[in-house]
């Protein structure tokens, strides 16, 4: 299954407040974000798949790890995004911080 048909699935999911998903043996290597937002989920099936994100051992404990995974993903990502951001406002700092951090 492509991530473009596991986002239709997952929003068609989200429209019928589905409270179980079958995602199993599709070939799935990672999970959209996207699985986080249905909130009435509480049973998700993966079995057969060859999982990487996320990571098999978070995935075995069920949506609720599910979530706090991509949870803690979306942190690191805003503040990356904050990093970037005060590297671009000054430039300076950017030039000694760049060469602290070789």
């Amino acid at each position: 299954m492509e991530k473009d048909e596991v986002l239709r699935v997952i929003r068609r999911a989200a429209r019928k407040e589905q409270t179980k998903l079958d995602l199993s043996y599709n070939r799935l290597t990672a999970l959209p974000a996207e699985i986080g937002k249905l909130k009435n989920l509480t049973m998700l099936y993966l079995s057969e798949n060859p999982m990487e994100s996320p990571p098999l051992e978070i995935a075995k404990r069920g949506i609720v790890a599910i979530r706090s995974y991509f949870k803690s993903l979306e942190g690191e990502r805003r503040a990356l995004n904050e990093v970037k951001v005060l590297l671009v406002v000054y430039p300076a700092f950017s030039l000694s911080l760049c060469t602290l951090l070789k």
